[in-house]
């Protein structure tokens, strides 16, 4: 069975070998409505 991690790192290897940037997600600030 495929762990996530692996499933996470192919999605991500994918779009990158194909000139897409990986960012970091963004924090949600806290007390955000």
């Amino acid at each position: 069975m495929t762990s996530l991690a692996q499933i996470r790192s192919t999605f991500l290897d994918f779009f990158n070998a194909r000139g897409h940037e990986i960012v970091a997600s963004s924090l949600v600030p806290r007390n955000d409505p």
